[in-house]
This record gives C-alpha cells, structure tokens and sequence, in this order.
C-alpha cells in the first residue's frame, strides 16, 4: 500500500508501464480515491486494519476442520458446501 503520495504516484507509474488500461480505469472519475487510496483517508481513521466479516464468517465455519490435513479439510469443507448448495 502506498501510505504517501509520492509512492502512490511511483506505483502508478509502474503500473501505467505494464497496462495503462487498468491504470485509466482505476482514476477514473466514477471512482475517487478517497474511496480506495490509503493516503487520501481521513487521517482521524484511528484503526490501520481492515478487516472482511467474509473471511471471518468464513474461518469460523470451517472451525475444527482447520485442524485437519489439508486433503481431509478440503473434503470436510467440500462436503458442506454440497449440502448447502
């Protein structure tokens, strides 16, 4: 992540180098970048971590599972999912 601006702007650079189609889509003006670029967050934001309910929903569904070797973790989780969907 690019905590400044001038990093932000060499990662850019960077990545205008190897497509600058994504690099257009990403400053496009139906995005701002106070919605997605660390430096432009509001500086009272106290907390310096993100966290996706999805992934701790997630691990605490797969619970003892995780526990597991991964081929018998893999078939426990696979399992549920089946009988989910």
């Amino acid at each position: 992540m690019a905590y400044n601006e001038f990093l932000f702007n060499k990662t850019i650079e960077g990545l205008r180098k190897v497509n600058s189609k994504v690099v257009d889509w990403l400053l496009s003006d139906d995005r701002p970048k106070c919605t997605w670029v660390k430096h432009t967050f509001d500086p009272l934001n106290k907390s310096n971590h993100v966290r996706n309910n999805v992934c701790e929903i997630f691990n605490s569904w797969v619970g003892a599972d995780r526990r597991k070797p991964m081929l018998a973790m893999l078939k426990s989780i696979i399992k549920r999912m089946v009988v989910i969907f």
